[in-house]
């Protein structure tokens, strides 16, 4: 292929959020697109997925397209409709950014053209269909299939740790050529809302929990064994779904809030103290990456992707899922320590330097450009 690497046809395909209550996939799905539109112009491909609200003609030869701004458009296509249209856009790449079944359809169209993949791994859908959702064998048997698809016919595969290439290999034989990992970025807000961080010169930490999907549960469970009989001096803000946790910690007073956007997440994060990320896998942590650079001393077990990026003791705490002696030891040093806290904050917040969208975005550059050549 021998277009000029800035001028490579990216389409995009995966799930396209509007609002900005996004999840990890969905994040990078939406910067990352409008970063490329913003630079060359671009295309995104989606599927009619609410089957509640689309009957089954519009899921099959349904077309419905907006232009998001002058150099984007976004395209929800019913499964029919998708190959022509990808004809008539003529990529030189399709990026399947965020796993959905429909988007198997790239691999197809990849027998009739020269197009090149890239497919971003957000997770590895077998081992949650099987380990973490438990879900029905027949779902179990279409993910897997496009899984295999998409992993045998792409031409790069984005993975977020080696934690997730690890846990790829044992459903699947993945190439070590076609491998990569790339790290998912955070927003702007988060570095500004670190600039107006107010100092707490309380011994009362106030932490911070995600329970917003299958992947919490496993991270909710460790609190509650740690947190159980400690007397550790915490503020619990609890993000999601709302759960009623029983904890006998007379120390111990727990807020439910539900999931908010990036600006109002932002500034809720000026006062917080500390992001805890305790679930017994997952890949990468946006959300941690986001209260990094807020300025929030993470906590993070050893077996997440985003604790390659902290050096335990200087901007963060690493570690092992279930040592709640640990956990409790950490949250111990940061409620006594308010020297130490402060240091630990600011190095937590250099993430932003590594990890800014713009930063992220030259890397996927780099990918497309040799690919593409």
């Amino acid at each position: 292929m021998k277009t000029a690497k800035n001028n490579l046809n990216v389409v995009y395909m995966g799930r396209y959020n509007n609002s900005e209550i996004l999840s990890g996939p969905e994040k990078t799905a939406k910067r990352i697109f409008d970063l490329r539109s913003a630079e060359t112009g671009s295309s995104f491909i989606q599927y009619f997925f609410d089957g509640r609200k689309f009957g089954f003609f519009k899921k099959l030869f349904g077309m419905d397209s907006v232009a998001l701004d002058d150099n984007a458009k976004l395209y929800t296509a019913g499964l029919v409709r998708i190959i022509p249209l990808l004809f008539k856009l003529k990529p030189d790449l399709i990026h399947v950014i965020t796993y959905e079944r429909f988007a198997v359809i790239a691999a197809i169209f990849k027998l009739f053209s020269r197009v090149k993949i890239i497919y971003n791994v957000h997770g590895i859908i077998a081992y949650e269909n099987s380990v973490i959702k438990k879900s029905p064998l027949f779902y179990r048997i279409k993910d897997k299939y496009c899984e295999w698809a998409l992993l045998k016919f792409s031409d790069k595969i984005v993975f977020l740790s080696e934690l997730s290439i690890d846990i790829a290999q044992k459903y699947y034989q993945i190439s070590e050529s076609k491998a990569l990992i790339l790290s998912n970025g955070i927003d702007e807000e988060y570095h500004i809302a670190c600039a107006g961080k107010l100092v707490n010169k309380s011994h009362i930490i106030k932490a911070v929990i995600l329970n917003g999907s299958e992947y919490n549960k496993s991270g909710i469970r460790f609190l509650i064994k740690a947190f159980s009989g400690a007397e550790l001096p915490v503020d619990l803000f609890i993000i999601g779904a709302k759960i009623d946790l029983v904890i006998s910690n007379e120390n111990l007073e727990i807020h439910y809030l539900d999931k908010m956007a990036t600006s109002a997440l932002a500034d809720f994060y000026k006062d917080k103290d500390v992001f805890l990320s305790l679930n017994d896998f997952e890949t990468f942590s946006i959300a941690t990456a986001e209260a990094m650079a807020a300025g929030l001393i993470p906590i993070v077990t050893v077996q997440t992707g985003m604790s390659r990026f902290i050096i335990d003791g200087e901007n963060g705490y690493i570690i092992k899922y279930g040592d709640s002696e640990n956990l409790r030891d950490s949250l111990d040093k940061i409620s006594e320590e308010p020297e130490h806290r402060n240091d630990i904050s600011a190095g937590s917040s250099k993430i932003y330097s590594i990890l800014s969208w713009p930063e992220i975005y030259e890397s996927y550059k780099n990918v497309y450009e040799s690919v593409g050549l």
